[in-house]
């Protein structure tokens, strides 16, 4: 889920008549760039889409006098803020512009593994879907019931996300979960993550946590105050989480997936029984959910993956005369998740893929 934050926006060409003065901030230099204050949280593809829309695009910072620029561009503000640098998987400006100069904060790049990143320092924007079950499990249990029906049990790579999991279980009047991180002699996910940001943690300090009492604590309890490492043979409710959302929108299927690239990755795709269960895990009983899937002329994903598994409804693929139209996964009448196709202009919720592999 993309984070909203303001905006710096970069303006090769403009007149003081194109700029609304009661928005913006700006400063004017005899140079190329001119770059705008924008007070206006969006994500960071809306904030490029916005960018493109009134001025050039987001900011570009080519050199040590751009970023002091920038700087005073903002002086005064003590917010974070989208600039227009992303990585995909390699460095990019927003404007084509090559990437030379740098400026990162702590004078390095966090990056973890996260293939799509926007920048403000560096920001992620795909976070982790959570799911709380209400269960009474050991964490090995709950391990497998995670694999089983979502992804695994929850990794936790940064505040943002550990904020995210609270909201998860706020109202759920609960106090205590597991999450994903063990011990093999060092600390692990469970879901293998090892980038950057896996040395994460939130232990709770009022304990001196962890503590390894009697060297049987390696797996780790969410508590309100911080985590605890304690005994796996316990038993607690726990928190999954899953590389599907299920967006409970109606959108046609352009709207859908515009929404899923703008604030996870892209529109849901299928490779295999195992995301096909994971979906019809998230969706609703009943619903009929746009995923990735339309043929034109012939049948693509919308993240460009290989089509190769199919589970078409009534096990064959009833296309109609359309030669563009779109695929939903289908939870009615019985049916456990089997594709059909739909003109792409109906509106209907839809699946989202969240964490690119």
């Amino acid at each position: 889920m993309c984070l909203n934050l303001q905006i710096i926006v970069i303006v090769r060409r403009t007149h003081p008549s194109d700029v609304n003065l009661s928005t913006v901030w700006s400063i004017s230099t005899c140079l190329l760039h001119q770059y705008h204050y924008v007070h206006e949280l969006k994500t960071w593809t809306e904030a490029q889409s916005y960018c493109r829309r009134h001025y050039t695009d987001l900011a570009t910072i080519e050199n040590s006098f751009k970023m002091d620029q920038l700087i005073n561009a903002v002086s005064g503000e003590s917010v974070q803020s989208w600039i227009g640098l992303f990585r995909n998987p390699n460095f990019k400006w927003s404007d084509g512009s090559s990437f030379s100069f740098t400026y990162w904060y702590d004078d390095y790049n966090p990056l973890g593994s996260s293939k799509i990143i926007c920048v403000w320092s560096i920001s992620t924007c795909l976070l982790h879907q959570y799911h709380y079950v209400h269960e009474l499990k050991t964490w090995t249990e709950a391990q497998s019931y995670c694999r089983r029906h979502y992804t695994d049990l929850a990794t936790i790579e940064n505040s943002f996300e550990m904020d995210q999991l609270i909201n998860a279980v706020s109202d759920k009047s609960v106090s205590e979960v597991w999450i994903g991180l063990f011990s093999e002699v060092d600390w692990r996910w469970s879901d293998g993550y090892t980038g950057n940001e896996s040395r994460y943690r939130h232990w709770d300090p009022d304990w001196s946590e962890p503590d390894f009492k009697g060297a049987t604590e390696l797996c780790v309890l969410y508590r309100s105050y911080g985590w605890w490492d304690i005994r796996c043979d316990g038993h607690f409710p726990f928190i999954c989480s899953s590389e599907f959302v299920y967006i409970n929108q109606s959108l046609n299927w352009t709207a859908a997936q515009s929404y899923c690239r703008s604030n996870y990755v892209d529109l849901a795709t299928v490779k295999n029984p195992s995301d096909e269960q994971k979906i019809q895990n998230v969706t609703p009983s009943g619903q009929l959910a746009w995923i990735g899937l339309f043929r034109n002329p012939n049948f693509n994903w919308s993240d460009g993956s290989s089509f190769s598994f199919t589970y078409w409804y009534g096990g064959s693929n009833l296309l109609g005369t359309s030669k563009i139209i779109c695929g939903v996964t289908s939870l009615e009448h019985h049916h456990s998740g089997e594709w059909r196709f739909f003109p792409c202009d109906h509106r209907r919720p839809f699946v989202c893929h969240s964490i690119r592999e």
